[in-house]
């Protein structure tokens, strides 16, 4: 090897390090530079006024769906006869797959209102489906039997008696 070549790996060897100190110096300064944000999901009341019932108030979290407030009230005892209806804030109807923290105005204590739609062939479908579900839950035999997880002592709370002797 000459002193030519020496000067020549060392000149290699140099800019090699200066290149590795320079993406160092800027990983850092991005990783200086990037935010975390975290978002603390906290849950907040609305009011829920439906036709015909007093207004009642439900727990919501920013980052639920509008949708997860319809399946609530299918799923509540006092609204579940409803299954075609629209849910709407200051006269707007909600799109069922937004999330609650991109309405603009909701907050706590907002008021959600339910409306009833007209039924197309669809919806009439969908509402019977649930309203069979609905009564398939109470069936006595089911609960007999043992079957979908019901037992006679639940059936005997719903119904107030006894209903051994119906067999």
């Amino acid at each position: 090897m000459t002193l030519e070549d020496n000067e020549s790996e060392d000149m290699t060897d140099s800019a090699a390090n200066a290149t590795a100190d320079d993406e160092t110096a800027q990983s850092a300064n991005t990783s200086a530079d990037q935010e975390f944000i975290f978002i603390h999901d906290t849950g907040f009341n609305v009011h829920i006024q439906c036709p015909a019932l007093d207004p009642f108030e439900v727990q919501v979290s920013a980052m639920e769906l509008v949708q997860e407030i319809h399946h609530l009230l299918m799923d509540r005892e006092d609204t579940c006869h409803r299954t075609c209806f629209s849910l709407q804030m200051d006269g707007m109807t909600l799109d069922n797959f937004t999330e609650l923290k991109n309405i603009e105005g909701l907050k706590e204590g907002s008021v959600i209102k339910v409306v009833e739609e007209p039924y197309t062939v669809r919806e009439a479908r969908i509402h019977l489906r649930h309203v069979r579900d609905l009564l398939k839950s109470l069936d006595p035999s089911d609960a007999y039997n043992g079957i979908d997880l019901n037992s006679l002592s639940f059936v005997n709370t719903i119904s107030q008696s006894d209903i051994s002797g119906l067999f």
